[in-house]
């Protein structure tokens, strides 16, 4: 776990900065205004942990997600990204998470 900034840190330009880069593959764009009215939707004395709680959460970005998939699908006996080699029918079945928006992932399964 990453550590977070000491109790009662000033939230500064450096310390913004971070964030920003942190989450800069978040799939909205993470700005300076973004993170202060994250921050701003907490009462005075809840801040200081809200922004430790931004300290510490590690992203996984689209990238990191996609390299876990190629390394768990490369693991996977008899499978290749080249059909002509793969052994076996592979199916894909799709998982659908329904909240503000329609996001779907796919995950493969052998199938024979």
């Amino acid at each position: 776990m990453r550590t977070p900034q000491p109790v009662g840190a000033r939230v500064d330009a450096a310390r913004m900065r971070g964030w920003v880069n942190d989450y800069s593959e978040y799939r909205v764009p993470v700005t300076e205004g973004r993170i202060d009215r994250w921050l701003d939707q907490f009462e005075a004395q809840d801040r200081d942990l809200a922004a430790r709680v931004l300290d510490v959460v590690d992203f996984i970005g689209n990238g990191q997600i996609a390299a876990a998939f190629r390394e768990a699908l490369s693991s996977m006996s008899g499978w290749s990204r080249d059909d002509s080699v793969r052994e076996g029918r592979w199916f894909f079945c799709v998982l659908v998470e329904w909240r503000r928006e329609r996001r779907s992932n796919a995950l493969p399964f052998p199938h024979s």
